[in-house]
C-alpha cells in the first residue's frame, strides 16, 4: 500500500464535505461575521425555484389553454389545422417536463441549496451567513450528509479502492475478472 497515494486521497476525499461540518459548526456556535453578504437562506432559495417553475407552468398551460380553443373555431380558409396539432404536442411536452420541473423544485433539499446555490460564494462570510440562516433541522439534514460521504470515504480508504467502487462493493455486488 502507497501511504503518500493513501494520504493524497484521503485529503481529497475530506476536503470538500470538511465545509459541510464547518457550516454546522458555525451555526451551532453562534459564531457572528462581521461584513454584509447578501446570502439567501435555503427556505428563501427553495421558494424562489417554486415559483420559478409554478410560473412556468402557468405560462404553458395559459399558451396551451389559448391554442386548444384556437383549435376548436371553425377554420374559414378550409385549411388542415396539422401543424397547430404538431404545435399543441410540442406544448404539451413543455408543460409536462414544466411539472416535472416543479415536483423536483418542491424536492429540493439542504443538500441541494449547498451544492446548487452555495457553490457560488468563495469568502468565509457569505459561509457564515449561509450558516447563520439554516435551521437545527437544516443542519442535522447537512450532518448526515457529510457523515455519509465521511463513510463512504471511509470504507474507499479500507478497501484501497476508488470511493465509487467502494459503494459498489459494500451494496453487495461482485464484478467479473
Amino acid at each position: 500500500m502507497n501511504v503518500c497515494g493513501t494520504a493524497v486521497r484521503t485529503n481529497q476525499l475530506i476536503k470538500g464535505p470538511f465545509i459541510l461540518l464547518f457550516l454546522a459548526l458555525l451555526v451551532m456556535t453562534g459564531v457572528k461575521g462581521r461584513a454584509e453578504v447578501s446570502v439567501e437562506s435555503y427556505q428563501t432559495w427553495k421558494n424562489a425555484r417554486i415559483e420559478e417553475a409554478q410560473s412556468q407552468v402557468e405560462r404553458l398551460q395559459g399558451a396551451l389553454d389559448s391554442s386548444s380553443s384556437k383549435e376548436d373555431a371553425p377554420k374559414k380558409d378550409g385549411k388542415s389545422g396539422g401543424a397547430t396539432l404538431i404545435g399543441s404536442q410540442k406544448n404539451d411536452a413543455k408543460l409536462r417536463q414544466a411539472l416535472l420541473n416543479l415536483d423536483i423544485a418542491r424536492e429540493l433539499t439542504v443538500n441541494d441549496y449547498f451544492l446548487l446555490y452555495l457553490r457560488q460564494f468563495r469568502d468565509r462570510e457569505s459561509f457564515i451567513e449561509a450558516a447563520k440562516k439554516l435551521t437545527p433541522e437544516e443542519v442535522a439534514d447537512l450532518l448526515l450528509a457529510y457523515q455519509k460521504s465521511l463513510s463512504g470515504a471511509h470504507d474507499a480508504l479500507a478497501l484501497d479502492v476508488p470511493a465509487p467502487a467502494a459503494v459498489h462493493l459494500r451494496s453487495g455486488a461482485t464484478t467479473k475478472k
